[in-house]
Order: C-alpha cells, then sequence, then structure tokens
C-alpha cells in the first residue's frame, strides 16, 4: 500500500477498533521516517543547515550508534543534546500550595500538567528569589515528565506556546531548542511513536521511573532538512485536525446508537400489554444488525432480557399451570402493592427469599489455620465473577472432624452470594457436583427448599434491574456489604414452577444468541484490527 492509497482511505482506516488513535501513531510514525510528504532534491541537506550553526562534531556523533532506520536523501541523524540543552527540575523546599496569596511567588509546572498539551491547573508557587532566569519556562520550551510510578508516563512532553512566568519541578525537565528553527519539528518529534518507545524503555526502574539527562542527549533524532521540517509539521497538523474531526463523527454516532438502543429497548420493558410487547420486539428484530453492531450493545440487550424475564414479559403464561401460591406449605409473607418493585402477573406472587430456603449461612471465620495444599475447594468471593465459578487460582481446605465450618459444605443446586468486597452480590448456580465444597465468611450459601427453583432464582438475582439491583440498595457501610438478613427479605417475584421452566428456557436460548452474536462482532473487530494492522505494517516497512 502506498501512503496515496492510504491518505485516500484515511475515513476507512478510522472505523477500525481504535482506529483513530492508531491512525495518530501512523502519522506521526510516517512523518518522522520520511514517508509522510515527499523529499524535494531542491532542499538544502539537513547536513548543511547543521554544520553552518553547529558544532562540527555533530554529525559525527552518531556514527557509532545504532539507528532505528535510515533515514531518506538529505537527512541526517543527530543526537538531542547536541540539538537542544537539558535542564533538569530543581528541588524547592518552601514549595507552597496554596494561590491565595501569590505576591512575591511563581508557579510551578509539574508532571500533571503535561498532557499533550501544557495545562495549568493545581500548580504550586515557590518564592520568587529560588528561581533563576535559566530555569524559567521559555516560548519552545519543551516541558517532560522526567519521572513517575508509571514508565509509559515517563517521557511525556508538551511545548510552551509562549513565555511561562514560572519554572518547572523536580520530576520535569526542560528540552531548549539550540535553534529557534528546530522547535517546531522537536516538538512535533516529541510526540512520535518513536521517542515515546525509547523514553518508555530507557525509563524502567523499580518503583519510580526515571529518565535522566544522559539519557536524554543520546535520544537519536531522525533529522530532516529545513524546508521538509516546515511541510512535515504542516502536514501533521492537517491530519491531525481530520482525525479531531473523527472523533467527534464517531461520538456523535455512538451516542446516537446509544439513545436509539436505549430507545428501543425502554419501548419494550414498558409495553403496556401483549400485543403492544410484540410490535415493539418486531421492531428490534426487523433493525437488529442496526441496533446491535458493537459488542458494548450486548450488555444492555442481556439485561433487558433478564428485566423482561422476572417480570413475566418474556414468555406467555398458561392458565394451566398451578398457580406460585400453591408451591409451599409455608405460609406466605403478604405484600402490598407499595412493598414491591413492580407489578407481576396475577399467577405469580412476590415472597421473601428466606421464605424459599431451608438454609442461608455464611462461612465461619478462622479459616487460615485448615489452609491446605490439596483437599476440599474453599470458595471465595473472588472466585464468583460472570455469575458463575470461575476459579483462577483455586484454593484448598482440609478440615478435622465436627468443625463448626462443616454446616457450610457446598451441595448441588445451591446458591453462592458474595457478600463482602467489591465483588458484593455476585451470584453463582452450582449446577454439578462440586465435590467437597466450603465458603467462606464473605460468601452466602443459599439452599432452596426445592432445587427446581434454582435456575429461576438465579437469573432473577444476577439481574442488574432485578435482584442485584435490591441488594446492593440494601448495602451498608462505606465499603459495600450484605448481612445474611438482607438476603433473607430480598423480595422474589415467583411464578408458577411451570412457568419457571419456560424462562429459564428461553433466558438461556436468547443469551446464547447474544453470545453468538457478540462472538461475530469481536470476529468482525478483529478482522478489520488485522486488516489495519497489515497495512500499517506494509506501510512503514516499504
Amino acid at each position: 500500500m502506498t501512503v496515496e492509497t492510504f491518505l485516500a482511505n484515511f475515513g476507512h482506516f478510522a472505523d477500525a477498533p481504535n482506529g483513530v488513535r492508531k491512525l495518530r501513531e501512523l502519522i506521526l510514525q510516517l512523518a518522522v521516517q520520511g514517508k509522510l510528504v515527499p523529499q524535494d532534491p531542491k532542499d538544502e541537506p539537513a547536513s548543511v543547515f547543521i554544520s553552518n550553526f553547529f558544532d562540527c562534531n555533530v554529525l559525527n556523533n552518531t556514527n557509532e550508534i545504532d539507528k532505528p532506520f535510515s533515514a531518506p536523501q538529505g537527512w541526517t541523524w543527530c543526537l538531542l543534546g547536541d540539538l537542544a540543552d537539558v535542564l533538569r527540575g530543581v528541588t524547592y523546599k518552601k514549595e507552597v500550595a496554596t494561590e491565595s496569596s501569590r505576591q512575591g511567588f511563581l508557579p510551578l509546572l509539574r508532571a500533571n500538567n503535561i498532557d499533550g498539551e501544557l495545562n495549568f491547573e493545581n500548580l504550586v508557587y515557590v518564592p520568587e528569589g529560588l528561581i533563576n532566569e535559566v530555569q524559567m519556562v521559555k516560548k519552545n520550551d519543551l516541558v517532560i515528565a522526567m519521572s513517575s510510578g508509571s514508565a509509559n508516563l515517563v517521557g511525556k512532553a508538551a511545548q510552551a506556546k509562549k513565555d511561562f512566568h514560572g519554572s518547572f519541578g523536580a520530576f520535569c525537565g526542560v528540552v531548549r531548542p539550540k535553534r529557534i528553527e528546530l522547535a517546531a519539528y522537536l516538538a512535533f518529534f516529541f510526540q512520535t511513536p518513536l521517542y515515546r518507545e525509547t523514553t518508555a524503555g530507557q525509563g524502567k526502574g523499580i518503583g519510580i521511573n526515571n529518565i535522566g539527562k544522559k539519557q536524554l542527549d543520546s535520544i537519536c533524532v531522525p533529522l530532516p532538512p529545513l524546508a521538509e521540517q516546515h511541510r512535515i509539521v504542516a502536514k501533521v497538523d492537517q491530519l491531525m485536525a481530520l482525525c479531531d474531526e473523527l472523533e467527534v463523527r464517531q461520538r456523535k454516532q455512538q451516542e446516537g446508537q446509544v439513545r436509539l438502543n436505549s430507545a428501543a429497548l425502554d419501548a419494550l420493558l414498558n409495553a403496556g400489554g401483549p400485543a403492544d410487547f410484540a410490535s415493539h420486539w418486531q421492531r428490534i428484530c426487523a433493525n437488529f444488525d442496526l441496533l446491535y453492531d458493537h459488542p458494548d450493545t450486548i450488555a444492555k440487550l442481556r439485561a433487558a432480557i433478564l428485566q423482561l424475564a422476572v417480570q413475566g414479559k418474556l414468555v406467555p403464561q398458561d392458565p394451566g399451570d398451578e398457580p406460585a401460591e400453591g408451591l409451599k406449605s409455608k405460609k406466605p409473607v403478604r405484600t402490598t402493592e407499595g412493598d414491591v418493585p413492580f407489578n407481576v402477573p396475577s399467577s405469580w406472587v412476590w415472597k421473601p427469599l428466606g421464605e424459599l430456603t431451608s438454609l442461608i449461612t455464611s462461612g465461619s471465620r478462622g479459616w487460615k489455620e485448615f489452609y491446605a495444599e490439596s483437599g476440599a475447594t474453599f470458595i471465595r468471593s473472588q472466585d464468583i465473577k460472570f455469575d458463575r465459578l470461575e476459579y483462577d487460582q483455586r484454593a484448598f481446605v482440609s478440615l478435622p472432624e465436627r468443625t463448626e465450618g462443616l454446616r457450610t459444605r457446598v451441595t448441588n443446586g445451591d446458591l453462592l452470594v458474595t457478600i463482602t468486597g467489591a465483588n458484593v452480590a455476585k451470584a453463582a448456580l452450582i449446577e454439578e457436583d462440586p465435590g467437597e465444597a466450603y465458603v467462606s465468611q464473605h460468601v452466602a450459601l443459599i439452599r432452596l427448599d426445592k432445587v427446581e427453583y434454582g435456575p429461576y432464582v438465579h437469573k432473577w438475582l444476577i439481574g442488574e434491574c432485578g435482584g442485584r439491583r435490591l441488594l446492593l440498595e440494601s448495602s451498608y457501610g462505606a465499603k459495600p456489604g450484605l448481612n445474611l438478613q438482607n438476603l433473607r427479605d430480598l423480595l422474589v417475584p415467583l411464578p408458577p414452577l411451570a412457568e419457571q421452566c419456560r424462562i429459564v428456557a428461553k433466558v438461556d436460548q436468547l443469551m446464547a444468541l447474544c453470545d453468538a452474536l457478540e462472538a461475530k462482532l469481536n470476529q468482525a473487530r478483529q478482522k478489520s484490527e488485522k486488516l489495519m494492522e497489515a497495512s500499517v505494517r506494509e506501510l512503514l516497512v516499504a
């Protein structure tokens, strides 16, 4: 692929996953390799400019250094330290973090003020007498983060567009071009992947990552003829502005997609009756490709399916089903219309979860003394994710006979709910024999009177608009947490058992369709991404 073909298909590349971000990186990489704009044999070579204005050794200083690529005719490689002065920030013992009384004080730029461009938020101030003239930030200076907790942030830079009546902090540095003619190109170079990869690699450390003056001085800069520098900067500015426009267009398209998707699902969830519901569902089916053309939209569809299921709207009611009131011999807890989250069909009943269970408990404390390399599985809160048990690293315990913790042994058909931590209110259904397994104190074990209730109650518990939302609303403390009474009091919209089976079957069917659609969309995105990457490689190695 030629650069001309690439530019002609610029908008198509932007539609690939993370396309605009990759376009920006590619523009910068092509530019710094001399592939974005054509060379002009009439341009004065960069070596002539260097010979006229710099020490004669500058052109020899890179002879022993490996260059990342071959520069075009008329270009030359230089060390950054030969083209610019690198100044380290100074530690000021009397820094003050207030803006209320700034007379006699000057502001300091820090790493948090560097983000593509300089921002001037949350500045600190130091007495003016502590800052010498050399440490003042001047127009065209490049302010650099030289220390950071992240290696990827070390070396991030931004150009001062005008004189800044202040200095820069100890974790920063300034690169000051020795010739004003080089300022625009060097500012561009400091945004390129070539520069960022170099500084990220050199700045890695233990704890705090640093890049020093010596390392910056030794960075190789591919220097074009001065006239070509101007053409490169102008072309980059033009294409970056186009990228900005593409990002705005994509954002508006995504916002419109979200509104359209939300409106369609809201109409479905708020349908007035079976005929109205069928009409809205048909509208979604007819526009399925339009509404669900991105993996992120599938999550809303899943949530809507679960909400429709537990509201009695997903499958039709059968008057021949035994009403839910007849499912239990226990005396049901009566609820009024104001007590329940929403109305359910007449054959359904709202019941507290405690009325449907023979046991709700949690693991005991003090399990550490029973930890083992093998033995019984110890189920922790981090093992319940994606609404199922999924072990990253299985834990084990070995319990002696008559230990109190034996009461929490998990059996087939049990429901498990996390009750503390960031994973609170996640639920899993044990659908096969777990072997010998116990729960930690951060997990609640729920044993239903009838194991047949399990699949439906699990669907209720995992719904973002269902049981999970109600549990999160009842969680307490600075860190989210539930107690066992919260679980006992949780209301469940209970259909007839036959309808429960139909609901679970329908939900499973639709979730499988969601899985297939999500996989198809991800495959399409991966294919688009691979095509983009192949095109990039072709351009960069040509």
